[in-house]
């Protein structure tokens, strides 16, 4: 978005500063693993044993869900217990076979994060020199192993979508209203925004809740509405997390209800901004806490720098959303003269906080330059920063207009054909932030690249 005029030449260190540390974060360490991905199994892979093991024992890289993780044999699902005081370890019991093992052994088997519900499969292979005993009757049909419906995916990236824009957009725009534009709070086309905004966060969360469940534990999507799966998805850590978020939308409902009525005199107000600064934090850390974050190597550094990253996106996109929808529209010369200079100095904040903390999670999060090219979240974040460039592009374009030619708009009480190329760019700039939080949803439904 615009920034003020400054001197070039301090950007340009901060650029160079920072793709130095990019590159000294991210070229040591090691290739990239898959999320919870088997560390360890007893046995192991690729043992030959002298007799069937009674018991199979799987450690993950984390801790993982009972219920969201499973272990087959020959398409028999075999019982999973966990580990005690071990809550990476999952324990499948091998005498529930109805034929007992014997030579090549391939155990097939599927993870789930207890931390943010991301899935891994894998197979493990093995060799059993004992010859089996005779079987005298023919064993019962195995259960049958449940497989994903290819519906579930697809459906949950896109609630994801529409409540990483909904809560930008929420979130952003009630700050720009407290703190840029507070007349702003009775203008209808913000209004509608927000209402808007807050109806897609809200939906978007009590339905990734439903489809999370039904992912975790690989139902089909008719099962999304059955209240008994809801309510074992509710006791895991990923449906508290989705239960409190649920809360903090309506206390949010709350928050724009008063704001609608009041106007710029509620927003002005110490406790309406202490009760939005209250309700935006937890949102976004809400968000966060079922992230790939969460599960790092230093998740609290981590888990910081992810908030920071949602604040700073929020400020930038739902700023410019509110800044296109409401004072460019009205071409008002005293709200351009002081909100678009002031915007561009929060735009600016903006942008270096979400460039300092996407450097500190590319870290984290990828841990190897080799990581950003050979897996699936490497290149899916770097297509995130090449769209994330164009933003910046657009903003340089808003930036030479606002030292250029904000002066004659104010001059020319912003008559249609001089504000015009400023609102295009500003329009092609949150466009292209709604792609960035396309690609923020689809790494967050993905394994990390570490």
């Amino acid at each position: 978005m615009a920034v003020p005029r400054s001197r070039p030449r301090r950007y340009r260190v901060a650029l160079c500063v920072m793709a130095a540390v990019l590159f000294w974060l991210v070229l040591p360490g090691s290739v990239s693993h898959a999320h919870a991905e088997l560390t360890r199994s007893d046995p192991k892979e690729g043992a030959e044993l002298a007799e069937a093991p009674r018991r199979l024992s799987l450690t993950f890289g984390e801790a993982v869900s009972e219920r969201g993780s499973s272990v087959e044999v020959a398409g028999e699902k075999l019982p999973l217990s966990r580990a005690s005081g071990a809550p990476r370890t999952l324990v499948a019991d091998l005498s529930r076979l109805d034929r007992p093992l014997s030579g090549k052994v391939a155990v097939a088997w599927r993870s789930s994060s207890e931390t943010d519900g991301h899935t891994a499969r894998g197979t493990l292979r093995f060799t059993v020199d004992a010859v089996p005993a005779p079987v005298v009757a023919p064993p019962p049909a195995a259960e049958p192993v449940p497989r994903e419906d290819p519906a579930v995916r697809p459906l949950l990236v896109a609630v994801k979508v529409i409540g990483f824009v909904g809560l930008a957009l929420f979130v952003g725009g009630l700050a720009f209203l407290a703190l840029l534009w507070p007349r702003g709070a009775w203008d209808r086309r913000v209004r509608g925004a927000l209402v808007t905004a807050w109806t897609a966060g809200a939906l978007a969360a009590v339905a990734g809740l439903g489809l999370q469940a039904v992912h975790t534990r690989v139902r089909p999507l008719s099962d999304v509405v059955d209240p008994g799966l809801l309510g074992a998805v509710l006791t895991d850590r990923i449906g508290e997390v989705g239960a409190v978020k649920g809360l903090l939308w309506l206390l949010a409902a709350v928050v724009l209800a008063w704001a609608m009525r009041g106007g710029d005199q509620a927003v002005r107000r110490p406790a309406w901004r202490i009760a939005a600064l209250a309700v935006g934090f937890g949102l976004l850390r809400t968000t966060g806490m079922t992230a790939h974050a969460a599960a790092s190597p230093r998740p609290f550094l981590s888990q910081t720098a992810d908030l920071l990253h949602l604040a700073g996106v929020s400020l930038w996109f739902g700023g410019l959303a509110v800044l296109l929808v409401g004072v460019l529209r009205r071409r008002r010369p005293a709200e351009l003269a002081e909100v678009v200079p002031r915007y561009s100095t929060l735009a600016l904040v903006s942008v270096l906080t979400i460039a300092a903390s996407g450097l500190l999670l590319t870290w984290q999060l990828v841990g190897s330059f080799g990581g950003l090219l050979t897996t699936d979240y490497g290149r899916l974040l770097l297509a995130k920063l090449a769209v994330f460039a164009l933003v910046l592009g657009a903003a340089q374009r808003s930036k030479r207009w606002v030292a250029a030619r904000l002066d004659a708009a104010v001059s020319l009480r912003s008559n249609a054909a001089t504000v015009r190329p400023f609102l295009y760019s500003v329009a092609i700039e949150t466009a292209l932030l709604c792609v960035v939080l396309l690609a923020a949803a689809l790494l967050v439904t993905a394994s990390p690249g570490r």
